[in-house]
């Protein structure tokens, strides 16, 4: 049965998710029901489209957009390609890569193109503009093809030369920006959020593992700020469907789920609203389901990565409602049961990812340790609150090997040096063997903001090697403890405090004060 706590849970969670939007959208605009806004024509005849190239995901950070194109089941994560959504009186659209415009002769392309302009242009003006003079890389050259499929439909298409201004984008009713790499002005930016809230129709494409920069100087994400969205840093791929390399998008709205945050949170709590008690078993039976959850977490998990400022308005809402959801059912995201890594292996790792996720939504203050210290018991407690740790282990490691790690841990140097704060970058510690096998992807399923090893589960003395040649008198050590402070070793930061420049303090010198070695 569905307990009386975790309803008014999911009542809160959900204003909560209503609340959030309001309070970082912009406070003129109102978010309209995707069938008003006709987005079923943008996929009118679709059935596939690719960009040549390696495109990128992208991101909204409003449940005013919608997904439109996205990858398949086996596309890696995340995949979506392509969002739309409704801005003031006009409307936006925004792509993970250019090559699209240059290639409308392949697949769907040309058709997908022809809808989305015929979409953006809501008042059916018929007048596109593609932005020149910003070291665009779909410039004047590579949108031939565009240009032609588009004016032997009826459209007037030609180049914006030049700065954008209020005056040039008079005689303009769809503008399309190709990944530009020249910076824009806050003058430029200014003028087209006006221009698409009196009603016009832009179309932005950026790629963001392109740009070699701070990220935040990108200028198609300083020109994609105003309508909350932005791109990601990651690759799309898919390991089966291609053209010539490049994925091919065959998921189409409104089949893409977890579109935004907003989804992922919707959709967590009604799959715990549905499943109160047999939601570890109806993970393993029902893949749709299975699918949707996994992303969903996923999902929420992108703006705790390092590429999201510190105080960015996402990481807030992920932690607040991390905050809500796992004390609130504390036999699903509680740490004092465990998962059959056999019969359950989903939850085990969705579990694990939830608390990395909490843990690294917000700088760990004193504050956000003791709200989650709070759902954390013994060593496991202890190890969080001295080095802000979290064990991602199906609550699986004994009690000697807990010990061991707080005991290794303690004995690591605290640096009091401005230039490097602490002697590792170390944020969690995963035992994938407690886990099992999930039935999906869970490759950097534990990528997170903070460093983040995976160790065996082998119980200390159970198994010793010998780490030295033949030639050498044996040297045994415990696997369990050597694994340890070997992974240890990959998040140790480069410190001048310790040395000459680009030297290093390893830290398996700790086994040997700690008795592991014969």
């Amino acid at each position: 049965m569905l307990g009386k706590s975790s309803l008014v849970f999911i009542l809160i969670a959900s204003i909560f998710a209503v609340l959030s939007v309001c309070s970082i959208a912009e406070s003129a605009m109102t978010v309209p029901a995707s069938d008003d806004m006709g987005l079923s024509t943008l996929i009118s005849g679709v059935q596939s489209v690719s960009s040549p190239g390696t495109p990128g995901p992208v991101y909204a950070d409003s449940a005013a957009w919608f997904p439109i194109v996205g990858g398949d089941e086996d596309t890696s994560f995340p995949s979506t390609y392509v969002m739309a959504r409704q801005f003031g009186s006009g409307r936006v659209m925004i792509a993970g890569h250019e090559g699209i415009l240059t290639r409308p002769d392949i697949l769907d392309n040309g058709r997908f193109l022809s809808n989305s302009v015929s979409w953006l242009d809501f008042a059916a003006s018929k007048r596109v503009q593609y932005t020149v003079g910003h070291s665009e890389w779909a410039g004047d050259a590579g949108l031939s093809a565009l240009r032609g499929l588009l004016q032997s439909q009826g459209y007037n298409v030609g180049p914006l030369t030049g700065a954008i201004d209020a005056a040039k984008l008079n005689s303009t009713s769809v503008l399309i920006i190709g990944n530009a790499w020249g910076a824009f002005t806050e003058s430029e930016i200014s003028a087209v959020k006006t221009f698409v809230q009196n009603g016009g129709g832009l179309f932005l494409f950026g790629l963001g593992w392109s740009w070699p920069g701070a990220f935040q100087d990108y200028p198609m994400m300083r020109m994609a700020k105003p309508y909350e969205v932005r791109w990601l840093t990651n690759y799309i791929t898919d390991p089966t469907t291609n053209f010539q390399g490049s994925p091919v998008f065959t998921t189409f709205y409104p089949n893409i789920n977890n579109g935004t945050i907003f989804d992922a949170m919707a959709l967590i709590q009604q799959a715990h609203a549905q499943h109160p008690a047999d939601l570890p078993q109806a993970l393993e039976t029902d893949a749709v389901l299975r699918s949707n959850f996994v992303t969903a977490h996923q999902l929420l998990a992108l703006p705790t990565a390092a590429e999201f400022a510190p105080d960015d308005p996402q990481r807030q809402i992920i932690f607040d409602f991390y905050t809500e959801l796992i004390p609130s059912l504390p036999a699903y995201y509680g740490r004092s049961h465990v998962f059959s890594s056999t019969a359950a292996p989903a939850s085990a790792w969705i579990r694990e990812r939830a608390w990395l996720t909490w843990r690294d939504a917000v700088d760990l203050t004193a504050g956000v340790k003791a709200t989650i210290s709070q759902q954390l018991q013994g060593r496991r407690q202890t190890i969080f609150e001295q080095f802000g740790l979290i064990l991602l282990d199906n609550s699986s490691l004994d009690d000697r090997q807990l010990e061991f790690i707080q005991n290794f841990f303690a004995q690591l140097p605290v640096v009091q040096n401005p230039q490097s704060p602490s002697f590792h970058n170390m944020g969690s510690i995963s035992v994938n063997d407690f886990l099992g096998q999930g039935s999906f992807n869970t490759g950097g399923f534990f990528k997170g903001r903070s460093g983040s090893v995976n160790i065996f589960g082998f119980r200390i003395g159970d198994l010793q090697e010998n780490s030295f040649p033949p030639d050498i008198s044996p040297g045994l050590v415990d696997v369990f403890s050597v694994v340890v402070a070997h992974e240890i070793n990959h998040v140790v930061r480069w410190s001048p405090f310790f040395g000459p420049k680009n030297s290093v303090l390893k830290v398996d010198r700790c086994l040997l004060k700690n008795g592991f070695k014969d």
